[in-house]
């Protein structure tokens, strides 16, 4: 089990504060020769890397500090719990230790996804099978151990939704900002599209699963060494729709910076793609044809950028990290109303 420490970080001094942490975890090394790397790709949390010098291969230990009141849209504990069950199946790093905004885990080897892995026939593959190992060899329910009744999203984006019903009323300047993309964001806006797309989607009784949620390329590890691919960062893992987890990943072919959704595969890429994921899923009493994993893949893929459109409000209000939060509701809602106008199409 994790320690849990005493231990608060603090912005104008998290690498000083960071290593009172890795003095506890790792009291065997010197600390003459431990270096560490600020890492900046992220946009929910800071991170920082520790090791030894010269060992940068061997043992790196990771210290994550929790994003502005990112608690308010994150079950810590759940995410903690999380952790700790999927280490035991084989799927993401281990958990070793627990501070007051944060968490220190074990570093995976090897690097983040880039936009020419995600489609590499070398790895995208091994992408599709770890899926496959997490929607089908966990327990829906996760710690539980029982299967799930619900797909956890419609509790997670609820709560994205009262939080932004807040903030529409109370934040003006982000208001205007947010109607410079053309579309009516008063109060009730997100309730309206989650409870259409709620009743799309429960329409279809889908089977729910133990997913990730958050497979964007930077929560991918692929090691060239090993030719092993590994998930990170499991703050969004819950019981949910697998077409959802699959949809979702799809569109965070686009990126994060820059988005581009021209970038996100092609009908040929897909197909290519589920057929590989259905010849692994195995769930007792689900028969899955490639003609209908595609349709509800269809129908997610707009849930996903809902889902990411009332996040990226709530972060816009509340983060401290440098990145236009705002900008990127705006470019995830373009592709929802987008994409909704054509599921319209052929409910």
């Amino acid at each position: 089990m994790p320690l849990t420490l005493e231990i608060t970080l603090r912005d104008e001094t998290l690498e000083e504060d960071a290593f009172q942490i890795i003095k506890v975890v790792r009291p065997n090394w010197n600390p003459e020769t431990v270096r560490s790397k600020l890492y900046t790709g992220g946009i929910s949390n800071k991170l920082i890397g520790y090791y030894q010098d010269g060992k940068i291969g061997e043992d790196v230990v990771m210290i994550r500090m929790y994003g502005q009141n990112t608690e308010l849209m994150i079950d810590r504990k759940a995410e903690i719990d999380t952790m700790i069950l999927l280490h035991g199946y084989g799927l993401g790093p281990e958990l070793y230790a627990i501070f007051r905004n944060g968490i220190c885990y074990e570093f995976i080897q090897g690097r983040i996804l880039s936009m020419e892995d995600v489609r590499s026939p070398e790895v995208y593959p091994r992408v599709v099978a770890e899926m496959v190992k997490m929607h089908c060899d966990i327990p829906s329910n996760g710690l539980a151990g029982n299967h799930a009744e619900e797909a956890g999203m419609w509790n997670k984006i609820r709560t994205f939704d009262a939080l932004v019903e807040e903030i529409l009323q109370t934040n003006p300047t982000l208001v205007a900002r947010l109607e410079t993309f053309g579309f009516d964001v008063s109060p009730g806006f997100g309730t309206r599209a989650i409870k259409e797309m709620e009743n799309i989607l429960k329409s279809q009784n889908m089977p729910i699963t133990f997913c990730h949620n958050d497979l964007l390329l930077g929560n991918i590890i692929y090691d060239p060494n090993t030719s092993k691919v590994s998930f990170i960062d499991f703050e969004y893992a819950m019981p949910n729709y697998p077409a959802f987890d699959v949809a979702n990943h799809f569109n965070e072919f686009a990126g994060i910076d820059n988005p581009d959704f021209d970038k996100c595969p092609d009908r040929a890429f897909k197909s290519k793609w589920i057929a590989e994921y259905l010849k692994g899923f195995k769930l007792e009493g689900v028969e899955l044809s490639q003609e209908k994993f595609e349709y509800w893949i269809e129908l997610c893929q707009p849930a996903s950028h809902l889902f990411w459109s009332l996040w990226a409000i709530v972060q816009a209000h509340n983060s401290k990290i440098d990145f236009d939060f705002a900008g990127y509701f705006g470019l995830r809602y373009i592709e929802y109303d987008k994409q909704m106008k054509e599921v319209r199409k052929f409910l």
